[in-house]
């Protein structure tokens, strides 16, 4: 398998109870789940971990902080996306720092926001156009039927 780290995954510094491994944060997956993560890179370990904790459906209807990536769309009328579970995210975070303590947190960040947008992308082909969530109140004008 090319692009595999071929040795074993040493656990060693790690939480398991159980067969579970805590990623922190009350956070906990199996040991199988975990050895099959693609441990090559930052970003293959980010991505095999929002997989393991976030449904495809979580990781299509969500944001990473659940703020919006410009100001220029605070005004265009589309609600925020609900952010993923803070815990998990901060479980993700913490545990590819870990591995990779050279890589920046707003790196991983860049990387758990595009797999949320190749979910919403993905979904949307099987689904067709999504719904759009409700304005948070507050977050701005609700678009009005188009004439």
């Amino acid at each position: 398998m090319a692009g595999y780290d071929i040795q074993p995954l040493n656990l060693s510094g790690y939480n398991i109870r159980n067969g579970l491994v805590s990623l922190g944060e009350g956070v906990e997956v199996t040991e199988d789940q975990l050895r099959r993560v693609n441990w090559g890179d930052y970003r293959k370990l980010t991505r095999g971990l929002a997989a393991i904790l976030f449904s495809p459906w979580e990781l299509a209807t969500s944001s990473v902080t659940g703020q919006r990536w410009s100001r220029a769309s605070l005004h265009d009328g589309r609600p925020c996306k609900p952010a993923l579970d803070k815990n998990k995210v901060r479980a993700i975070l913490a545990y590819v720092t870990s591995r990779f303590p050279e890589i920046e947190v707003s790196k991983i960040k860049q990387v758990l926001a595009y797999k949320c947008k190749e979910s919403a992308s993905a979904l949307k082909v099987r689904l067709g156009p999504m719904p759009r969530p409700m304005p948070r109140p507050g977050s701005g004008p609700v678009p009005g039927p188009v004439s």
